[in-house]
């Protein structure tokens, strides 16, 4: 009987998310007021509170009665991905609008979070609950102390594996200066080694002087292929940047794209 209703559930769910994303397909169409924001024609709401009364315009009363009957976990979690990036671009959440920058001013800088709440408290809103800002504030808080603590320690004892004086190998993180030397490392016969000059647990760099490279063009240490910055809040593609270390420079470097020898 439960897995007959946990499938029941699973299929409601896809059909909510489903209609979620048609209700915000439209979500332009739906919103037809002025913004002095930076996206003309596409209304951003300024805090929370206008945010839940915007997706109450766009969502059907039968979309909300049946939203009502999937636990909050479920709906919020399933719809984060697809509806949730919609939202988080819809209303300019990765390009510093004016919702983007209430939530900054409540201690919540990650987009993913600030939809995530606004989908709880949605959710909450839409079933007669208290919403709880402070506590899904907090959450959210906790769960980034407990992030950093824990990349903190993962780079301590990644940077503690590294002495002054050792040869170690580079990892290739970046790509290959040439399909030659691309071949090279991938049949093993490719040395690019380096020793390490001088270390920097605060910022958790290591200085090395690269040995060997197996290259006339040394390696690459910095390829930002693929990034995107805003400009006039939009996002476009940043100016193609790939950097070079020959044999005999040295530079500080991370010390995840080197490897003890």
């Amino acid at each position: 009987m439960f897995r007959i209703v946990n499938h029941k559930t699973q299929l409601m769910l896809k059909r909510l998310c489903f209609f979620f994303l048609i209700s915000l397909s439209l979500f332009a169409d739906a919103q037809k007021k002025h913004s002095r924001d930076n996206k003309p024609n596409v209304y951003i709401p300024i805090d929370l509170d206008d945010a839940i009364h915007s997706l109450d315009t766009i969502f059907s009363d039968s979309l909300k009665l049946q939203a009502k009957f999937i636990a909050e976990s479920d709906l919020t979690s399933r719809l984060h991905h697809n509806f949730g990036m919609s939202l988080r671009n819809s209303w300019g959440l990765w390009a510093g609008s004016r919702l983007s920058a209430y939530f900054n001013t409540l201690g919540i800088h990650h987009p993913d979070d600030m939809s995530g709440i606004i989908l709880k408290s949605y959710y909450r809103h839409n079933r007669g609950l208290e919403i709880n800002l402070k506590g899904q504030i907090k959450e959210s808080k906790d769960y980034w102390e407990k992030s950093q603590q824990e990349t903190l320690r993962d780079k301590q004892a990644g940077l503690a594996v590294f002495k002054v004086g050792d040869t170690v190998r580079f990892l290739f993180s970046h790509g290959y200066a040439s399909k030659r030397q691309e071949k090279l490392d991938f049949e093993d016969n490719c040395q690019a080694i380096g020793i390490v000059t001088g270390i920097n647990s605060v910022d958790f760099l290591i200085k090395l002087r690269l040995l060997e490279s197996c290259d006339k063009k040394g390696i690459i240490y910095y390829d930002n292929e693929g990034a995107r910055i805003i400009n006039n809040g939009r996002w476009r593609n940043a100016r193609h940047v790939v950097k070079y270390m020959r044999t005999g420079e040295e530079l500080w470097m991370d010390y995840s794209d080197w490897e003890a020898k």
